[in-house]
């Protein structure tokens, strides 16, 4: 077993071991004494990292998750200049790099991700800085937690799925196929770990998820999905071997059946809107404008509205149930599309978006925009 992958493969701790070192240096260089430490959250972080490999080697997949426990606030966007200046260095897709205060660390509430927190991997800093965090119990996690998780990755069934997809059942490159299982075995993943906080037996590590998950009945049709996903994502098979289509598809019927037992959104189309619209008036916030102009005037950051946010989710969430067979869209599934799209930007090029790859494409632009 290697230090941040499951499988011990040579170079590959080297290779992470490299990468993290550099974003250590950037990072001090960058903000100096302000940070007290920085951890390494994540699978990597866990020991469980993905990993693909091809002709030239073998490679970490996807991002690096970190957080920096800090004296005083950093601004938001100078950390994602930082962040993206980062990957592009390391050659990774995303260095996602979040800053907490001590003093909010200390006082961290309850959530999949202050729990996962504790089994990470500290690069710089204090070694007990991770007894600082309040005493946590999985059981108490709240069933909004798994809504979180399953509406995040939503995106994963798109980012990295071709326009021609859909048309030819089939990736040929096989570099972008083993990407393609890969995002896709997220969203299979995302779905179990909702499933297993709705059942409150919850736990960080993916070995442990997967072995609780079966030994449950409730989606007992689903395990050899749910382990074909698992061991992709921690490197024990090769994504090379699924199927692109057959698991498109069945990760899709997965999902939405995940997302009616635990978000329970209804199944059509306006049932949808209304559940998302009522998300939106919930995060209405009166002081949300004065709050916005002080970022933007201390530390230059842009918020993103709830109703950017949310529509955003909401378009690429009717997208995912509205593909038909024929690949074409659900009728009341694309007027509601359109309908979330005149609402996140008055672009009028958005509402004529007509074709599947036209609002799949949409749907990835707003993402990577008002939701990443």
């Amino acid at each position: 077993m290697g230090k941040y992958t499951i499988q011990n493969i040579k170079n590959l701790d080297a290779k992470i071991e490299k990468d993290l070192n550099v974003v250590k240096t950037k990072l001090l260089e960058a903000y100096g004494k302000n940070i007290i430490a920085i951890i390494l959250t994540g699978g990597f972080g866990r020991g469980e990292g993905s990993f693909l490999s091809n002709k030239h080697g073998v490679f970490p997949f996807n991002d690096y998750d970190l957080l920096i426990v800090t004296r005083n606030r950093l601004s938001k966007q100078r950390l994602s200049d930082v962040s993206k200046s980062l990957a592009r260095e390391i050659g990774i897709r995303f260095v996602d790099i979040g800053a907490i205060t001590l003093s909010n660390f200390r006082k961290m509430p309850l959530s999949v991700f202050s729990f996962d927190l504790g089994s990470s991997i500290i690069l710089y800093g204090p070694e007990n800085i991770l007894g600082e965090l309040p005493a946590y119990d999985a059981t108490q996690i709240k069933i909004e937690e798994a809504g979180i998780f399953l509406r995040n990755r939503l995106i994963c069934f798109f980012e990295l799925t071709p326009d021609n997809f859909f048309s030819d059942k089939n990736i040929l490159d096989k570099g972008a196929r083993k990407d393609f299982i890969l995002q896709i075995s997220k969203a299979i993943i995302a779905a179990t770990e909702a499933y297993l906080i709705k059942e409150k037996k919850y736990c960080s590590s993916y070995i442990k998820q997967l072995s609780v998950f079966l030994e449950g009945q409730t989606y007992s049709k689903w395990q050899t999905l749910v382990r074909d996903a698992y061991e992709i994502k921690i490197g024990i098979r090769d994504p090379i071997d699924s199927d692109p289509w057959t698991y498109w598809q069945d990760a899709r019927t997965f999902f939405l059946y995940a997302v009616r037992e635990i978000l329970s959104p209804g199944e059509s189309a306006k049932e949808i809107a209304r559940y998302y619209g009522s998300l939106i008036s919930g995060g209405k916030d009166t002081f949300a404008p004065l709050r916005q102009l002080a970022k933007l005037l201390l530390f230059n950051e842009k918020m993103v509205s709830a109703k950017k946010y949310y529509n955003t989710e909401l378009a690429t969430l009717l997208l995912l149930s509205g593909i038909g067979e024929d690949n074409s869209i659900r009728e009341d599934c694309l007027g509601e599309i359109k309908k979330s799209f005149g609402q996140i930007s008055k672009n009028e090029s958005y509402q004529k978006a007509s074709s599947l790859s036209e609002i799949k494409n949409t749907c990835v632009d707003f993402w990577e925009r008002y939701h990443h």
